[in-house]
């Protein structure tokens, strides 16, 4: 440690006065990677290598003598031995000071570190934050099916929200906070069910008809932004009366569904999401294992064609 406050502290004595046969413009880079000033040494370790590869070209040009008034190419072979020694010195300088020095004012870097919140019961999926950030809600594999759970940030236990032998996934949390929408497997239909976050008893609100093993093939009976603006309509996939997989919007409060989407024949329409100004709605249409995302007005919009465009609807 000694050597390195030296570097950063002390004025050095020249490389070429401690051996005159150095070349003078070596002795001048090595100043420069010793300035007590940052601003004044080199910048990066590639403007250092470009005045090396320029000094052992005039040198081994002869364009430049290790000493003045001429030398012999015993003394050029030595000042480029010498050179390659003074270069590789040069850059442990600049890797020191790079390093152990910073610029005034100059924050240290950055340390991030993380902190577990869940234990090691089962797998967590599906995380979803509360409005105000301080509650997450997640599904969790617990003996063999999945619950909803709910869990402070700032740390304590997780609440089990929705449990049995079903499976429950893709909880979303309103936008008002009063409530957690999900699918679940426990009932005929994969109903869609709300539930208050913090207590109270769910209420189906809607049936999808979707197949479980369908939704993990192909995408979500509901987007990561099912829910209005105003949480009174949340967005679901089901199928309609056709046999087909089309958007909805499900009231809140009555359960009314209104059909959006009319996709053709050996298309589904799943994971549909609000935009953030509540104008637009995007979402994903399949069809024989590929998809396409697609994009309406939040009003509603006919949508068909076999690449599933209309007039009023942009893909994306």
């Amino acid at each position: 440690m000694s050597t390195i406050g030296a570097i950063l502290k002390d004025e050095p004595v020249s490389v070429t006065e401690r051996n005159r046969s150095l070349p003078r413009h070596l002795g001048r880079i090595i100043r420069r990677c010793l300035a007590k000033d940052p601003d004044r040494r080199y910048q990066t370790a590639l403007d250092l290598r470009n005045e090396l590869e320029e000094l052992k070209a005039e040198i081994d040009s002869g364009e430049l003598m290790a000493e003045p008034g001429g030398a012999n190419g015993r003394s050029r072979r030595s000042s480029r031995t010498l050179l390659g020694i003074g270069a590789i010195a040069a850059l442990a300088i600049v890797a020191v000071i790079a390093i152990t020095s910073r610029k005034d004012g100059e924050s240290p870097p950055a340390v991030y570190t993380s902190r577990p919140i869940t234990g090691t019961i089962g797998q967590e999926m599906n995380i979803n934050w509360s409005p105000e950030s301080v509650f997450m809600a997640f599904g969790q594999t617990r003996e063999g099916s999945v619950d909803v759970m709910v869990q402070p940030v700032a740390g304590g236990e997780a609440v089990v929200r929705v449990g049995g032998p079903g499976t429950e996934t893709s909880p979303h949390w309103s936008p008002d906070g009063k409530f957690l929408a999900y699918v679940s497997s426990s009932e005929p239909g994969n109903p869609v069910f709300l539930i208050p976050p913090h207590g109270g008893s769910p209420r189906r609100l809607v049936s999808t008809n979707i197949r479980t093993l369908d939704l993990d093939k192909m995408g979500s009976a509901m987007g990561d932004r099912p829910w209005s603006a105003d949480s009174r309509a949340l967005l679901v996939s089901r199928v309609d009366a056709s046999g087909r997989t089309a958007i909805y919007r499900v009231d809140r409060d009555k359960g009314d569904a209104e059909q959006l989407t009319f996709p053709p024949a050996g298309s589904v329409d799943l994971s549909s999401s609000y935009s953030f100004d509540g104008e637009r709605i995007a979402f994903q249409r399949r069809s024989n294992g590929k998809g396409i995302l697609l994009m309406m007005p939040a009003a509603g919009a006919v949508i068909s064609g076999a690449d599933g465009t209309a007039s009023t609807t942009l893909k994306l």
